[in-house]
């Protein structure tokens, strides 16, 4: 039971099956420093290949491997070791010839022999993947076996871990460049978190691939104040089903984007559309033309949009808007009353009449600013900065 041996041409003895693959992984011989008789065997260049348990047998016999894990530090298994070929860093090939001293016969060598000690050894040599022949201890070589595939299983593992966590840092990196080219299509460049996890990745893939999104993902980006994400969504829903409250959501996010141009070429109600969906094109209308300071085309506007829905208080915000905008204040006042009677909220009411007031001429600002004082001085008190005001 034994792995055939054979002479080579200087008639020394080596083993057959001197190599399993061109791949096979070598295992080093290392030699202590303060003792030349213990020897341990290091599978140093283990982790440059990912090894298959398989191959630690030959032919039916243990390769260098096992041998690591059944002889550790007992120098009587060490024994096997004698007449087995080795591989020196500059003196190549040779054979153990005993391991008491430490002697090596290398095939090249103009010498028989050559001893090594720990203050003259300071190399390494390589043990290839060869059967080595023991005659005993079976069950010791058994187990040596099974720990030698847990090691083995243990390396795959993570070796896999290894690559897997590599290919994901690749592909992470690969999503943070198609998420910033994403935000930088889709008018999120203000967005800073880049990370691939965000919602907004998600929301903007499927932007991209003409996907619809839920309703969740449209809260989400007003949440955000995603103006621009919210506008370009529902602009293509609109072009996409002529749906005229698309349109009107669509005007509404382009003019808080800051675009009341953009929100004007999609706010023209077709007359086909009901009665509601016209008026909310519309109050998108004239709110962008409010915004771009065109008060008597709003004015005429807005008395359509109080004839389609003189119940909602969205109506009698834009009337106010335009009101005050021509300079009628005490119309504008009781218009917003009026919103506000219709349940609109009353910061929003004071936010929309603080920004219009702010965007105002500064010959208008200082009249617009004594009215508000004059009608609820706590109430806009934040007109104070304007009330000072002289036309320049």
């Amino acid at each position: 039971m034994g792995a055939t041996s054979r002479r080579d041409q200087g008639g020394r003895r080596s083993l057959g099956c001197s190599r399993l693959t061109e791949s096979a992984v070598p295992t080093r011989l290392a030699f202590d420093q303060h003792d030349s008789r213990n020897l341990s065997l290091t599978g140093d260049h283990m982790e440059r290949s990912l090894l298959d348990a398989e191959s630690s047998w030959v032919n039916g016999y243990p390769n260098a491997r096992i041998f690591l894990h059944w002889a550790g530090s007992d120098e009587s298994k060490w024994q096997n070791l004698v007449g087995l070929e080795v591989i020196h860093d500059r003196l190549g090939r040779g054979t153990v010839v005993s391991l008491r001293p430490l002697e090596i016969s290398f095939y090249d060598d103009e010498k028989p022999s050559r001893k090594f000690t720990a203050g003259t050894f300071r190399n390494q040599i390589e043990l290839p993947d060869v059967p080595i022949v023991v005659r005993k201890d079976k069950e010791g070589y058994r187990e040596a076996r099974e720990s030698d595939a847990e090691h083995v299983r243990a390396y795959q593992e993570a070796e896999q871990e290894r690559v897997r966590l590599e290919e994901q840092r690749k592909e992470e990196a690969q999503s943070r460049e198609d998420f910033a080219r994403l935000k930088s299509g889709f008018l999120a460049r203000s967005f800073r978190d880049d990370n691939p996890a965000s919602p907004l990745y998600r929301i903007l893939i499927l932007m991209r691939d003409k996907q619809p999104i839920s309703e969740y993902d449209i809260q989400w980006l007003e949440d955000k104040k995603l103006h621009g994400v919210l506008a370009l969504y529902h602009e293509f829903d609109y072009e996409l089903t002529h749906n005229a409250w698309s349109g009107a959501r669509a005007s509404g996010a382009w003019r808080r984007y800051g675009s009341p141009e953009r929100a004007l070429r999609l706010s023209e109600p077709p007359t086909s559309e009901p009665q509601a969906a016209q008026a909310a094109l519309l109050r998108s209308r004239v709110a962008s033309l409010a915004d771009l300071r065109n008060w008597n085309k709003a004015a005429e506007l807005a008395e359509r949009v109080r004839k389609l829905q003189p119940d909602t208080w969205g109506t009698w915000l834009v009337l106010g808007r335009v009101k005050a905008g021509l300079g009628q204040h005490e119309e504008s006042q009781s218009c917003f009353d009026r919103a506000e009677q219709l349940g609109a909220n009353s910061a929003v009411i004071d936010r929309t009449r603080r920004s219009d007031l702010k965007r105002s001429p500064q010959s208008e600002r200082a009249i617009t600013a004594g009215f508000l004082l004059a009608r609820d001085p706590n109430r806009y008190r934040w007109a104070k900065a304007y009330a000072g005001e002289k036309h320049s």
